[in-house]
């Protein structure tokens, strides 16, 4: 849920490589805070390569230091919404463990970022069918999730072959598929360790999922079981 230097680069690049342009529709999964404080500069970069009015030195110091996505993205020409619980200014108000996208909004975005938020909801089938909705035939998906290491950020925690499933049941393509993690050791905090049967407090490096894929039809979504997994229930036990 937070949008950092580094992240708008990246966007400015998708932008010219897979004809995104400003007009576009986007949704946020969650809203997302600017997170640019070291880098105000940034935001008029991001800006000035859309063609669009930059911010007075006043304005950038006070954007650029959590206020919401929202008003850079709009600032840019995006129609720009975003999915949260919270009662956050302008927003598409979900829980996104229970409601369902309302229909007016099925298919209309070009783009869909979710940086963290997915993790924080259980209900996993329905968030991801509230993205599927979402997006237009051709639309792009982004997901930047927390892999392993992350012990205390979120509920869950993804592995790649959730996203290559994902991606497998709903002919999703995969535009890309990578990843960082920073070696840092992560152990769990002592209030974590008392209700936890390890002897020892795990450690691991962090490591965090980055997945862009591609809606490529409008065919209704498909929840998924691991592919491994070969159920013979509905055959008869053999005597």
């Amino acid at each position: 849920m937070s949008l950092n230097p580094g992240w708008l680069m990246w966007f400015m690049e998708l932008c010219k490589t897979n004809g995104l342009t400003v007009d576009d529709a986007i949704l946020d999964i969650g809203a997302s805070e600017l997170f640019c404080s070291d880098a105000p500069s940034s935001l008029n970069d991001f800006l000035s390569s859309l063609g669009a009015r930059a911010y007075d030195d006043e304005e950038l110091t006070r954007i650029a230091d959590r206020s919401f996505a929202g008003d850079l993205f709009r600032r840019a020409g995006f129609r720009y919404d975003a999915v949260d619980y919270a009662k956050f200014p302008g927003i598409i108000r979900l829980d996104m463990n229970v409601d369902e996208l309302p229909e007016k909004y099925h298919g209309r975005y070009k783009f869909i970022n979710n940086s963290g938020t997915s993790e924080h909801i259980l209900n996993q089938y329905n968030v991801f069918k509230i993205i599927h909705d979402a997006a237009a035939p051709g639309a792009l998906m982004y997901h930047g999730v927390p892999g392993w290491g992350e012990y205390e950020h979120g509920i869950i925690g993804y592995s790649p072959k959730f996203f290559w499933a994902l991606a497998t049941a709903n002919d999703y393509e995969i535009v890309r598929f990578w990843g960082w993690a920073d070696n840092k050791p992560t152990p769990l905090k002592a209030e974590f360790m008392e209700q936890i049967a390890f002897t020892h407090s795990p450690i691991a490096e962090r490591v965090w999922l980055h997945i862009l894929l591609r809606k490529r039809t409008n065919a209704p979504f498909q929840g998924l079981n691991d592919p491994a997994f070969n159920s013979n229930w509905d055959k008869p036990a053999q005597a």
